[in-house]
């Protein structure tokens, strides 16, 4: 389906750094409008992160000629692709997260007689994401708040949902509309993780608590990365692979340095063949994921992604905190020596037993 946003305004307000018009360019895209028109009989502002992300966009300045059903919106409009990607589905018009009918519909031709469009005989359909016209910036203020409230990762567990994305939050809205890329903050992320667990290693009870303090700033920091790169539709490849890699070398690292400290501090138990067992399931765990990523859509969409999604939270930061704050982390080494290779092998067997199933 096509897609044509009539732009009547001199300019288009910015929320979270990215301007209105830009943000719906990218959502009629992301939602499945194979060509978007940009139509006004003003200046047509540029949008420049459409045209970062390859977007192709028809500029005209009279209405084109309708020839078949169409996607219609205004460009003051702010909407999600998981809202167009309904609209397209199911026909009809948007109606806002506060209430109001927005001008975005799926129209056919006999429904529009040059700019005037005729929505009212549509049914109407609920936003589930943002969705809000903006006249000014206390509409664009609030839609910044429903945006960023929106934001949130199929991985997040309790401690990310009511801690470090909060806590996070902040730092990720000043970083917003600024050169600094969702890349450049999961690499510092990483270096706070290993530097945690370097401290780590020293064995003494303050170093061990300081580093992981610092192990709990970098998942914080590591919550702010997706959150930019979401809210500004910085999302690549080689940013899901850095964020991976990253989150798996500084667990490495820290249970490394965490496993070195117990064993310099010389703690009860088997601690050097816990703390090697743990590495070698982690490394095992990250090849389980990958292959999971490199299977077909139909098969990772499966228990097994939703076992990834729950076990590869960051909850066990504060457990970590917790145990380094009363001295007891020697608790932690050994369910994690144990509890890592549950995961993998559970992952791996469900993958077989989905590949299998798959085949039949």
């Amino acid at each position: 389906m096509d897609a044509v946003i009539i732009f009547e305004d001199e300019f288009s307000p910015s929320v979270a750094g990215v301007t209105v018009l830009d943000r719906l360019v990218v959502a009629l895209h992301r939602g499945g409008c194979r060509q978007v028109t940009l139509c006004g009989r003003r200046w047509l502002p540029s949008v420049k992160r459409a045209e970062a992300l390859g977007i192709e966009l028809r500029r005209e300045e009279s209405f084109p000629l309708i020839h078949e059903t169409t996607l219609i919106a205004r460009g003051d409009t702010l909407v999600t692709a998981p809202d167009i990607r309904r609209l397209i589905e199911s026909g009809g018009r948007l109606l806002g997260t506060d209430g109001s009918l927005l001008d975005v519909g799926v129209v056919s031709p006999d429904q529009v007689n040059g700019r005037c469009v005729q929505y009212d005989h549509l049914k109407t359909l609920s936003a589930t994401g943002p969705a809000r016209r903006i006249r000014g910036s206390a509409d664009a203020d609030a839609a910044g708040r429903e945006l960023w409230a929106s934001l949130q990762s199929a991985c997040d567990g309790a401690v990310d949902t009511c801690f470090n994305r909060p806590v996070g939050r902040p730092l990720a809205k000043l970083l917003a509309g600024t050169p600094v890329t969702p890349n450049q903050i999961s690499v510092v992320a990483t270096l706070i993780g290993l530097t945690g667990g370097c401290l780590m290693a020293r064995g003494a009870y303050g170093s061990v608590l300081a580093g992981a303090v610092l192990f709990q700033l970098s998942t914080i920091i590591d919550c702010i990365d997706g959150d930019l790169a979401r809210v500004a539709f910085k999302e690549s490849a080689l940013g899901k692979w850095l964020d991976l890699v990253g989150d798996n070398v500084v667990h490495i690292g820290v249970f490394a340095g965490l496993g070195i400290g117990l064993w310099r501090g010389g703690a009860a138990g088997p601690v050097a063949g816990l703390t090697v067992s743990a590495l070698l399931g982690v490394i095992i765990s990250l090849l389980v994921i990958i292959r999971a990523n490199h299977m077909p859509a139909s098969v990772a969409r499966s228990r097994l992604q939703g076992l990834i999604e729950r076990m590869t939270n960051r909850d066990f930061s504060v457990l970590l905190l917790a145990l380094a704050a009363v001295d007891r982390t020697v608790w932690f080494i050994w369910m994690l020596g144990i509890g890592v290779h549950c995961f993998w092998i559970v992952a791996l067997g469900l993958q077989f037993a989905r590949s299998e199933r798959e085949e039949r």
